[in-house]
């Protein structure tokens, strides 16, 4: 297994993270078309996809803060380098938001509903989420997506403070308790103001910090010598729990069909970030190994690297081409409406390769030359720990 404390890369992370996005579209392209309460059902699943991500981007950042948190470069760094992984793509998302609404002119996907200074203002600001829940609705669904964007991005500006201000030994206590607030503010502010106010439980980061906390507990855990021995030490056990999570997806799925916000903010998303985060520990534990072949086939591995890109345009996609052919509704209802989900995803697909190579793999360069250490440190430091 591949040491956590080094930083080092490990396949499974691009598997899982491409696993992740394949959950997601299929929601997008086949549940969330389909009339057919049936096919819902069946792809109802792909929801989980933004859980998952929460919880691989609280191990990953939590894990980054706390190798560097003795950096004097720290801040600098971090948001530097966060920067040019998440705004170059974000930017031309609003670009080309507002370039659809000039070309279709107001629809339910491009629209200024909500104002047009206010609406941009919510785009630069990431606070779109905010938006969504004070209107409780999706306000233009070319947009609608980044409300998770919009909590990651949030979640990265105060990490860095919150690391920085506790001490090393109260980080776990830390976490598990603003987890645990977390998830009681979900479940209250569901039966408080769900009436109303559907999606702000949803949307909002302070309803939705369970998953960070659990992939950063995590990430504290492969940095600590007892705490990653007794993992090790009981890898079969995360095996078998991993599974019986994999395995009770149709229950799962049977049981929050029935009134699905009740269901999820009282204990579906609590229960997701249980069972993603036992996921990632099998990964972590396995990584290298037969039986994790499958999470480092490329088909994965290259999903993962194109998945933020994807994950943020491909909505537009699908409405603009819906909206073009003159549909009221993003919904399958004939051959040439599936014929217009598969133009949508293929856009998708090519437009978030093209963006990658041209754009986002020179912005993610461009990042790293930017370093924590200096080189001479750097490799004092690897030596101590080899």
């Amino acid at each position: 297994m591949h040491d956590q404390g080094s930083n080092a890369r490990i396949s499974e992370l691009d598997g899982l993270r491409g696993l992740a996005i394949v959950f997601v579209l299929l929601w997008h392209f086949v549940g969330a078309l389909s009339g057919d309460d049936i096919v819902r059902s069946l792809t109802i699943w792909g929801r989980t996809g933004v859980d998952f991500f929460f919880v691989l981007s609280g191990f990953l950042i939590i894990g980054i803060l706390v190798d560097e948190r003795d950096s004097k470069h720290l801040l600098k760094v971090f948001y530097w380098r966060r920067f040019m992984r998440i705004y170059p793509p974000y930017a031309m998302l609003i670009a080309l938001y507002w370039l659809c609404y000039v070309w279709v002119g107001e629809s339910p996907a491009f629209n200024t509903n909500a104002g047009a200074v206010v609406q941009l203002l919510a785009q630069v600001t990431f606070t779109w989420n905010w938006l969504m829940a004070v209107t409780d609705s999706a306000v233009a669904r070319g947009f609608s997506v980044t409300w998770s964007v919009a909590i990651e991005e949030w979640f990265y500006l105060i990490a860095p403070w919150v690391m920085i201000a506790t001490p090393r030994r109260y980080l776990v206590p830390l976490l598990l308790a603003i987890g645990a607030t977390s998830i009681l503010a979900r479940g209250a502010a569901h039966l408080l103001f769900g009436a109303n106010h559907s999606l702000a439980p949803y949307v909002l980061p302070p309803f939705r910090l369970d998953g960070f906390c659990a992939g950063g507990l995590l990430a504290l855990a492969m940095r600590n010598k007892l705490a990653k021995q007794a993992l090790l030490k009981h890898a079969s056990k995360a095996a078998k729990c991993a599974l019986a999570f994999v395995i009770s997806t149709p229950l799962t799925i049977a049981v929050i069909q029935n009134d699905l916000d009740r269901q999820m903010y009282l204990w579906g998303h609590t229960y997701l970030t249980v069972g993603y985060a036992i996921v990632l520990l099998w990964a972590i534990q396995s990584a290298g190994e037969k039986r994790t072949k499958w999470l480092r086939v490329k088909a994965l591995t290259e999903a993962g690297r194109y998945s933020y890109t994807l994950y943020l345009f491909h909505p537009l996609f699908i409405s603009l081409c819906f909206t073009l052919a003159g549909k009221q509704r993003e919904i399958v209802a004939s051959w040439q409406d599936v014929l217009l989900a598969v133009s949508a995803f293929v856009v998708s697909l090519l437009f978030s390769i093209v963006f990658y190579w041209a754009v986002e793999k020179r912005a993610l360069a461009l990042g790293k030359r930017m370093a924590y250490r200096d080189a001479a440190f750097s490799g004092e430091r690897q030596a101590t720990q080899s």
